[in-house]
């Protein structure tokens, strides 16, 4: 079906394989769904005529196509979710990230990505499992917050499926990810460092499948006030200055070995 929609007459040429006649719109969803994959190489846009783009794909998603379908400006204050997703049967969600945002290669890492203007951390981190992840999730648990030297945050969610019946994850490529999967310990035996982004789920499945890594609360009145704090960063109201109060009641909410301040709160 998709090969027949795309050829509508358009005048643009993929510069990656050489098929004619899409448009703008088409090229945008024809280089993710089928490229995606493939090293990063540079090309001259057929969109706008740009020549020699270093990494076309991330400047394809960015600058082409359905506005609705590009990456939103990046909020303010930088912030980011990561989900540690597992099933009643012990298997946890590993997504494939895409070649143009990890180092030219197909890499597995964890849903998690960049809370959007007005995004709640525990909203982004819902959304980034349903996008790179095909999920919808109920986030239950903290496995890990930190605030790094530059005030950045990053909050380490634990996850389950909202529907056990209907979990199937991701298949069908996008700029979001290549495609996710359910995966159990010791399948992470059969890879390399080298076939991840980052080791996260590598270093946080075990721990969390042997209960050495103890899932806290996050419905809790310190976590709350935190995330508000944070939603209201995003939208450019006030600095990090204001984060130190919340820091201080998560401090006396949370086993010290939840939280990382690379920072002075």
């Amino acid at each position: 079906w998709y090969q027949r929609r795309v050829h509508g007459g358009g005048a643009i040429v993929c510069p990656t394989c050489g098929l004619r006649g899409l448009s703008e719109d088409e090229l945008h969803l024809h280089h993710h769904v089928y490229h995606t994959v493939l090293p990063n190489a540079s090309a001259d846009c057929p969109v706008c005529g740009a020549r020699a783009v270093q990494n076309f794909a991330m400047h394809l998603h960015n600058s082409h196509g359905p506005l609705s379908a590009r990456e939103p400006p990046p909020a303010p204050f930088a912030a980011f979710a990561l989900v540690v997703c597992r099933r009643t049967d012990g298997r946890f969600l590993m997504v494939n990230e895409p070649a143009g945002i990890s180092r030219g290669a197909p890499l597995y890492w964890l849903p998690a990505g960049r809370v959007d203007i007005g995004e709640s951390l525990v909203q982004a981190a819902r959304r980034e499992t349903l996008e790179e992840g095909g999920v919808n999730v109920c986030v239950s648990g903290l496995l890990q917050i930190s605030i790094s030297k530059h005030g950045t945050v990053r909050v380490i969610f634990f996850a389950s499926p909202a529907d056990e019946a209907d979990c199937v994850a991701k298949s069908v490529p996008d700029w979001e990810s290549a495609g996710a999967l359910w995966v159990d310990v010791e399948a992470l035996r059969t890879l390399s460092e080298d076939d991840y982004r980052a080791l996260d789920p590598p270093r946080l499945f075990p721990a969390v499948a042997s209960g050495k890594l103890r899932v806290q609360p996050v419905d809790t009145p310190a976590f709350r006030c935190f995330d508000d704090i944070v939603t209201s960063l995003t939208r450019g109201e006030g600095g990090a200055g204001r984060l130190n109060q919340p820091w201080k009641l998560l401090e006396q909410t949370y086993p010290a070995e939840l939280l990382r301040a690379s920072c002075k709160m």
